[in-house]
């Protein structure tokens, strides 16, 4: 039986346990993953970006936008697109409903473009004019089914004939 997309991420990653701040990057049949985590632990990951590239740039990134809403489901957030603009290849998916605190909000975003799409967590402070990354724990498990979705996402916006 083949080694799913999940089981080699929690493979490689549990191999860098205790080795800090990590890039690792396995390849699938439709795309190659790569997640850049700031600590691997014995459970879970802080995770700090994840990037889904299809081994065959995807044009329509409305589409692949669409295909990330519906099938993203393992973040425990609901997604929506927030902007697309096929002149510049790009779209935009967001947390439909970001978590509110006192100082801000925070929220995932995937920046979906024809070569690649990248996830994130942001949080917004008020109090600051920009943005930052925020380090996202999630257990390998779940990271696992992250990247599988947006792999699947992937996979069933290309059409085109294998």
């Amino acid at each position: 039986m083949a080694e799913t997309i999940a089981q080699h991420l929690k493979d490689v990653l549990r191999q860098q346990i205790g080795q800090g701040t990590t890039v690792v990057q396995v390849a699938g049949d439709a795309a190659t993953v790569v997640v850049e985590v700031e600590a691997c632990e014995r459970y879970a990951v802080g995770l700090r970006g994840m990037t889904v590239a299809p081994l065959v740039p995807v044009p329509d990134v409305r589409r692949m936008a669409e295909q990330i809403v519906q099938r993203v489901h393992a973040l425990d957030e609901a997604l929506c697109v927030v902007e697309q603009d096929a002149a510049l290849g790009r779209a935009i998916v967001r947390s439909a409903q970001p978590e509110r605190d006192q100082g801000g909000v925070a929220y995932w975003e995937v920046d979906v473009q024809p070569a690649a799409l990248t996830l994130r967590r942001y949080h917004k402070a008020h109090s600051a004019p920009e943005r930052t990354v925020e380090t996202a724990p999630l257990p390998y498990a779940r990271l696992g089914q992250v990247a599988e979705q947006l792999v699947e996402a992937v996979a069933r916006t290309d059409d085109r004939p294998r």
